[in-house]
């Protein structure tokens, strides 16, 4: 809310008032087309002109801690610097429309069903009961519980991919026993980089493999999300590029 003018806090208002109209599904396409794939142009642009106004602005060191203070993480690396500039992104691209667009959803804790439709998908109706349950606990307002769900199936999707491309996807380090390749290297892959685009390979790299949102490591580690809104910008921006993919919706 205090990211917006009294104008725009007035439009908003009014267009939730609209959304609270829609059937049920129309509300979920309707909230799953309002959120962007944000771009790495889109934030290199928004660091120029910030850096413009603020000539302290990213200066100093980015730097995380844990709820007892301790710091968990520090770097002045340009790959931080432009995560952290997407980290803000997130939340204030949210705050302007889709938060509160998922809000009115969750309120309703709606009962969800996507099944049939992610059985549609050539690769992801192996993994369909997994995803669709993640979906589910999604809309009821588990959010953490559905992103812990779907973050191991999201990896094996992109492990798929690699692997069905041609793409070496695990080692023999002691033969005869085999060992998968982390995320890490699997998003090397050419094969990922056609599949995903350059500009969504960048998007879910930032969001599950690098810090600052790191979700595929602090999902398998149990570690704190110091979460400002990107863990339902994941969930929302996998449903997107999964009903893109089956046609339920268009760019």
């Amino acid at each position: 809310m205090d990211y917006l003018s009294e104008e725009e806090q007035t439009q908003l208002n009014e267009y939730i008032e609209q959304f609270k109209l829609m059937e049920r599904n129309e509300q979920i396409e309707f909230l799953i087309r309002s959120v962007p794939f944000i771009t790495r142009q889109e934030i290199l642009e928004n660091r120029k002109r910030i850096k413009q106004i603020n000539q302290f602005f990213e200066v100093f060191s980015v730097i995380m801690k844990n709820e007892y203070e301790q710091t968990i993480f520090e770097s002045n690396s340009e790959a931080t610097k432009e995560s952290l500039a997407l980290f803000r992104s997130i939340q204030l691209i949210g705050a302007a429309l889709w938060m509160h667009l998922l809000q009115v959803i969750l309120e309703e804790k709606i009962q969800v069903d996507f099944s049939e439709m992610i059985k549609k998908h050539p690769i992801l109706i192996k993994r369909s009961y997994y995803i669709n349950k993640a979906f589910e606990l999604f809309f009821v307002g588990d959010i953490y519980s559905g992103l812990y769900l779907l973050s191991p199936q999201i990896e094996w999707w992109f492990r798929e991919v690699a692997k069905e491309a041609g793409e070496q996807t695990s080692n023999l380090k002691r033969f005869p026993v085999e060992h998968s390749k982390t995320l890490t290297p699997i998003f090397e892959t050419e094969a990922l980089k056609s599949y995903l685009g350059e500009d969504r390979h960048w998007l879910f790299r930032k969001l599950m493999i690098e810090e600052l949102m790191n979700i595929r490591n602090k999902v398998a580690h149990g570690l704190e999300f110091n979460d400002n809104g990107y863990c339902a910008y994941f969930v929302l921006c996998i449903m997107k590029l999964l009903f893109e993919q089956i046609g339920k919706i268009t760019s």
